[in-house]
C-alpha cells in the first residue's frame, strides 16, 4: 500500500505543480514561453516518473523470484 501511496503523491505534486504554472500562466499579460516550457518539462518529468516506478516494480518481482529460486535449489541442496 506504501508504494501506491507514494505514486499518488508523486503525482499529486506535479499536478500541483501545473496547475500553479498554469495560474502563472493566466495571470501573465502575455503568454509566457518559459512557462509552457516548464510545464512540458514537468509533464516529462512526469512521464519519466511513472517510468522509473514501473521498472522499480519489475526489479522488485524479478530480485524476489530469483530468490525464491535460489532458496528452492539451497533447499534441494540440503535435502540430498
Amino acid at each position: 500500500m506504501d508504494e501506491t501511496k507514494n505514486k499518488l503523491l508523486a503525482y499529486s505534486n506535479f499536478l500541483e505543480v501545473l496547475g500553479i504554472i498554469e495560474k502563472w500562466q493566466k495571470n501573465a499579460p502575455k503568454e509566457n514561453n518559459e512557462l509552457t516550457r516548464l510545464a512540458e518539462l514537468t509533464l516529462e518529468q512526469l512521464n519519466r516518473h511513472q517510468e522509473l516506478m514501473t521498472e522499480v516494480k519489475d526489479l522488485k518481482l524479478m530480485n524476489t523470484l530469483i530468490r525464491a529460486e535460489k532458496n528452492k535449489e539451497i533447499l534441494n541442496l540440503k535435502n540430498r
